[in-house]
Formats: structure tokens, sequence, C-alpha cells
């Protein structure tokens, strides 16, 4: 039972696998088109039309139904980009 202290350290790696085995992989988003009826509002409710998301390989592009656009979105990709 001692020696298992020696592995405890594998579960953060693990825990990593595990969020991108079930959740895919994070995208940040980078540029985004949306309308307002507010004007110069900066504080109007905005509608996006257009989302990109990046990350260190590539970029994904989404045209949101519901207007949002999260700062950060989990995709899961096949490889067949």
């Amino acid at each position: 039972m001692r020696i298992l202290r020696f592995f405890s350290w594998l579960i953060f790696p693990a825990a990593l696998v595990a969020i991108y085995l079930v959740f895919g992989t994070p995208y940040l988003n980078w540029s985004y088109d949306f309308y307002s009826d507010g004007g110069n509002d900066p504080f109007a409710e905005r509608h996006y039309t257009r989302c990109t998301y990046t990350n260190f390989r590539t970029e994904i592009t989404i045209h949101p139904g519901n207007g949002n656009c999260p700062r950060i979105k989990f995709f899961k990709t096949d490889g067949r980009d």
C-alpha cells in the first residue's frame, strides 16, 4: 500500500485524458459577427451570427442557431478535417 503514493501523480494526467475523451479539445473564441438593436450601446443584447474558434492546431467556424457564442467551447474532432 505504501508504494501507491508514488503513482499518485498519475491522477492529473489521467484526468486530462478523461476530459479529452469525454468533452473533446478546448477552443477559444477568436472572432465573431453579430447584430444588435442597441446601436452604439455596448450593453445592448447581441445576437451572434458567426463564431470562429481556434486552438493551437486548427480553426472551426460555426453559425449558432441560438445566437450565443461562448468564450470557450469544446469540440470533438474525428481527424477528418
